[in-house]
């Protein structure tokens, strides 16, 4: 069925995108020892809970991966919306034709380690929305 494939695209995307991937880093560094199948990213109420399971040093990567993406997807989004509102829509473009390029060519195998070819695109992004937040901090510091 097309409405279940599309669904589950999108879901693997979010899942993708929002996925910590710290118990793969923590086996890769050695800190666990976890079957292949432990350390997949996922997005559900068992994925989260296992991400802080593993042990202290796991939690605190889990923590400090959670706060750079929120870093990232913040200044991003600014950004975006700073883009749309001067018009850039070629920019806009380019930024949304690769996600949905990446997050098509990945399909149901959408793992965090797949968004890596993006993640340049996101800091850019990111950088702009930054950058115009302090451009405007500093304009409104000037007028008071």
């Amino acid at each position: 069925h097309k409405g279940a494939y599309i669904l589950t695209n999108i879901e693997v995307c979010i899942n993708m995108f929002l996925s910590l991937g710290n118990r793969g880093m923590a086996k890769t560094l050695g800190w666990i020892k976890a079957k292949p199948g432990e350390t997949l990213a996922e997005i559900n109420t068992q994925g989260v809970e296992l991400n802080f399971s593993f042990g202290r040093r796991t939690t605190i990567l889990g923590i400090v991966i959670m706060l750079l993406l929120a870093i990232q997807y913040i200044g991003a989004i600014y950004g975006i919306i700073k883009l749309s509102t001067t018009r850039n829509f070629m920019l806009i473009s380019l930024f949304f034709l690769t996600v949905v390029y990446f997050s098509g060519v990945t399909g149901i195998l959408g793992n965090y380690r797949f968004k890596l070819p993006v993640v340049p695109l996101i800091c850019i992004a990111a950088g702009y929305g930054y950058a115009n937040m302090k451009r405007q901090g500093s304009e409104l510091s000037e007028n008071i």
